[in-house]
């Protein structure tokens, strides 16, 4: 760094404006925030980005947890958010959050910072080709010139700061990896940040639906009252309205994913059907549908992939924007290329009319889906009146949320219990998952980085305890960054979905292979955190814990002990309910 005074040299300013101009880029493309680790040869960009009046930073220690708290920070905002990093595995730690963003459609901007050039394949310390380091899950790659006194490189760095977002907002959403080397020195003389605007961009225009394509699928709908709307994840406020509006015209019943955002909320929910995963374990005969409309992810429950997968006589339409067919079993015989929410919307006025009840709408097929999900959410709760067990946790969580909660919900078996406890109702419920490739890691981070973007909003996080101790690093940012939130742990010592599964009775290795119970407890890790603990060992002692970490401040572990083999047979006990109550 030059002396107080002193003019700087030119490569400190060449690198100034590089790293000024890319600053300036990400700014003018939408990027507000940006999740940073601390390392050396990003040092250029970090300072940049840290000064940057326009820019928040969050810096996380650890680039697993980081690139997860930027994953659910970008996920609950609906806006790129860019991840930065030095050189080497630091990137490579970045990889399950840009695969997950890549499943899940999350706009993220990686911003790898790299040795220069000449430094790879010949044995330079803390290098390796990260040129298209994450392969076909970044929507899009460069590599920016180094920057030297000769060749500054600033119009590179405003273009692709300013152009990888909007190629991450595009549909379908995503990330982008922008890989930035640098020479020595490393410390940048700034020059002054462009004065930008509060106001982010707009969104990415929507792909409207071609009007032939619109015409011709509602002519076919008007003639199939039996149909039905599978809504899948999902974080567009926007198509909530469009979907139940197109419902009610069709008066087709929603099977609503607990992460569609339909089932809580003031929005017309008449045709939200919730426990789907429940009641399509009984088949009935005279309930398959002649038509399914699917919109959104591939829904989490596999019951509802089965039936989709075995459905014999129906069409069914995917309706995606384009690059976004979700139809693992490919049984779609057709697909509508366009934005999900102007496709409904263009349906709903192609078909005219008033509500249901016009022309060939069957009033009976919407009543007989309502009475079953129904008497298969009384079976469910009746399953679980007694004891503290998984499904009754959850429950009870879900029912002490405020209005306008956030949930993150872990990926193994709470999610599923998730699926099945969440009833449709009015209050307002943001429910978040990393449902794209569906690992168990990162999961803290994920619901830390979403409690960031709405801190408006009570943060309830439920996760099991293999994926606590997966991301047990990510805690550091409760305290860090100063978040309210209330995390259930439900400690099944072990892999809780395997006795679930075939192995948990055909292998007699099960334990050691799948089990693999461990021993822990998460009372010390609190500490070490600086959370306040509580294990609940009843039901009351679980409500009240509840209860008062819901109105204090700060961050709360709650850790709940449950037994991998009851919760098995508490499943197939409520199978069992269900079945007799739709016999």
């Amino acid at each position: 760094m030059p002396a107080r005074g002193a003019d700087p040299s030119p490569v400190a300013s060449a690198l100034g404006s590089f790293v000024g101009a890319l600053a300036d880029g990400l700014v003018a493309g939408g990027v507000r925030e940006v999740c940073l680790c601390p390392g050396s040869r990003s040092t250029p960009v970090a300072i940049a980005v840290e000064r940057h009046p326009s820019l928040r930073t969050w810096m996380h220690l650890d680039e697993r947890s980081c690139g997860y708290f930027a994953l659910g920070l970008a996920r609950a905002q609906q806006r790129p958010v860019a991840l930065l990093c030095t050189s080497g595995t630091a990137v490579v730690n970045f990889a399950p959050a840009v695969a997950e963003a890549a499943q899940s459609g999350v706009p993220l901007v990686v911003l790898s910072a790299d040795r220069p050039p000449e430094l790879r394949g010949v044995g330079a310390n803390q290098t390796l080709d990260q040129t298209r380091l994450f392969g076909s899950h970044a929507k899009a790659f460069a590599e920016l010139p180094v920057p030297s006194a000769d060749a500054p490189g600033t119009g590179a760095a405003r273009h692709w700061g300013q152009r990888a977002p909007g190629i991450a907002m595009a549909a379908p959403m995503g990330p982008v990896q922008l890989n930035l080397p640098f020479r020595e020195p490393l410390i940048p003389a700034l020059p002054a940040p462009e004065v930008m605007s509060a106001q982010r961009p707009g969104p990415p225009p929507r792909v409207e639906p071609a009007p032939g394509e619109i015409a011709s699928l509602a002519g076919q709908l008007r003639a199939l009252p039996r149909g039905l709307i599978v809504a899948g994840p999902q974080q567009s406020p926007d198509i909530v309205q469009a979907i139940t509006g197109l419902a009610a015209r069709l008066g087709y019943p929603i099977l609503a994913d607990p992460l569609s955002q339909l089932r809580r909320g003031p929005h017309d929910r008449s045709h939200v059907i919730a426990s789907y995963d429940a009641m399509l374990r009984v088949p009935h005969p005279d309930m398959e549908p002649e038509v399914v409309l699917r919109v959104g992810g591939t829904p989490t429950s596999k019951t509802l992939g089965q039936y989709l997968a075995g459905l014999k006589r129906a069409e069914q339409v995917v309706i995606a924007e384009p690059g976004g067919w979700n139809d693992p079993d490919l049984v779609a015989r057709r697909s509508l290329d366009a934005d999900p929410t102007a496709v409904c919307r263009r349906l709903r006025e192609a078909l005219g009319g008033g509500e249901a009840g016009d022309g060939a709408v069957d009033g009976g097929w919407l009543r007989a889906w309502r009475e079953r999900d129904a008497a298969a959410a009384v079976a469910v709760d009746e399953g679980i009146v007694e004891g503290l067990s998984e499904p009754a946790t959850i429950a009870a969580l879900i029912d002490a949320l405020p209005p306008g909660a956030t949930l993150v919900a872990g990926n193994s078996m709470p999610i599923r219990d998730v699926d099945t406890m969440l009833r449709a109702g009015p209050d307002a419920l943001h429910v978040y998952a990393n449902r794209g490739v569906s690992g168990i890691d990162g999961v803290v981070s994920t619901a830390f980085g979403a409690g960031a973007a709405r801190p408006e909003s009570t943060l309830a996080l439920v996760l099991g305890d293999l994926s606590l101790y997966h991301d047990m690093n990510g805690l550091l940012a409760a305290g860090r960054f100063g978040l309210d939130a209330t995390i259930v742990v439900l400690n099944n010592d072990g892999g809780g979905i395997f006795s679930l599964l075939p192995q948990a009775t055909q292998v007699p290795e099960f334990e050691s292979l799948f089990g693999t119970p461990h021993g822990m407890t998460f009372e010390h890790a609190a500490a070490q955190y600086g959370l306040d603990y509580v294990h609940a060992a009843t039901a009351e002692e679980y409500r009240e814990a509840l209860a008062q970490s819901l109105r204090r401040p700060g961050t709360q572990l709650i850790e709940v002990t449950t037994d991998r083999v009851e919760n098995a047979a508490l499943h197939v006990e409520i199978s069992r309910r269900v079945g007799e109550a739709l016999a």
